[in-house]
């Protein structure tokens, strides 16, 4: 997709005319992945992917290091956002309708 360049200037209406340009659909995923120790292992840690603030998907079992959590976690947050964007995202026909 191309985007038209905005205008030049500092002016209202270049403001204006950059406001209005088009967005591409949907650049940020709803999820945020937190790393913490385990409540009941001090020196084990779990991921957790929260979907606006909900609970949406947790680690299995701990990990014996942040990074190991981390990886996991990653990995777990980049798999649920790619079913998010091939669920959630509107599909275009060619025509350019909804």
């Amino acid at each position: 997709m191309r985007f038209p360049m905005p205008p030049q200037g500092d002016g209202p209406a270049a403001a204006k005319a950059a406001h209005n340009l088009p967005r591409p659909e949907r650049t940020a995923h709803p999820f945020c992945l937190n790393l913490r120790t385990c409540g009941r292992l001090a020196e084990r840690f779990i991921w957790e992917i929260r979907e606006r603030g909900k609970p949406k998907r947790h680690s299995a079992h701990t990990y014996a290091t942040f990074d190991e959590a981390r990886v996991a976690g990653k990995a777990a947050l980049a798999a649920l956002i790619v079913e998010w964007r091939r669920t959630d995202v509107p599909v275009r026909d060619p025509a350019g309708r909804a």
